[in-house]
């Protein structure tokens, strides 16, 4: 990710395709994005080369800032403070529901931001007003943590909240990337799956596993290459990832 060709927009990297060129994810429009696949396949360094390449394209918190949910304590603990860190790490379930409810927060007043001056996306915003806002992205690495929290209240929170930034946040320019080793329907309930802008799923166990992170079968055929995934944006393909 590191040697990678920038891409033209500010983009989350994913890695290569069958062709050789670069596979990323443009955040303008994005939405949230779904991540599930086998222990193993790839998807916290997916997260973590996310998030560097996203440093790379701009490192200086003007254009991008992120943010990450981490309680496995294995991809983000140990980020350093970052000019386009949002948040510190969220290590604790107390620490990512905040972390979550202040993005939703974020999303409602740049929604009123965008009301008051009559524009639809941040890139309408900057050419009406000259104001300019930061895409915000946040990487949760694992989802199951949040939304089968035993805390019947604080998980519905977390589901409402991430909904919230799934439905505005394509406008508002702030996205949820979650990832999780164990996608079933309770980890990834139907009103997460409808919303996701885009998914990537290493090899999973089962067809239906693979429907629930990519909307289609697939993920359960692919080799046992560590980084093998498909990419569900506008279309479905295969890539290696960074």
């Amino acid at each position: 990710v590191y040697s990678a060709p920038l891409p033209r927009d500010l983009a989350l990297p994913v890695g290569v395709g069958g062709n050789g060129s670069p596979v990323a994810l443009p955040l303008r429009n994005l939405g949230n994005v779904l991540v599930g696949g086998l222990p193993g396949g790839g998807k916290s360094e997916l997260l973590a080369s996310m998030m560097a390449g996203l440093l790379r394209q701009d490192a200086s918190g003007r254009t991008v800032q992120v943010a990450a949910v981490d309680t496995k304590l294995v991809s983000f603990g140990l980020l350093p403070n970052l000019a386009a860190l949002y948040a510190p790490p969220a290590l604790t379930l107390e620490d990512a529901h905040g972390l979550v409810s202040s993005l939703a927060g974020e999303v409602q007043r740049r929604f009123e931001l965008l009301h008051a001056a009559r524009v639809r996306s941040l890139e309408e915003l900057e050419h009406t007003t000259g104001e300019r806002l930061p895409y915000l992205v946040a990487f949760v690495d694992e989802l199951a943590d949040l939304s089968t929290d035993p805390d019947k209240a604080r998980r519905d929170r977390f589901l409402a909240l991430a909904q919230e930034i799934g439905r505005k946040g394509r406008a508002a320019g702030v996205s949820l990337v979650m990832a999780t080793q164990r996608p079933s329907s309770d980890v990834i309930p139907s009103s997460l799956r409808n919303l996701a802008g885009a998914a990537v799923a290493f090899r999973l166990a089962r067809a239906d596993d693979s429907r629930l992170v990519l909307d289609a079968a697939g993920a359960e055929m692919l080799p046992a290459t560590p980084g093998r995934c498909l990419v569900r944006h506008r279309d479905t393909a295969q890539a290696q990832a960074y």
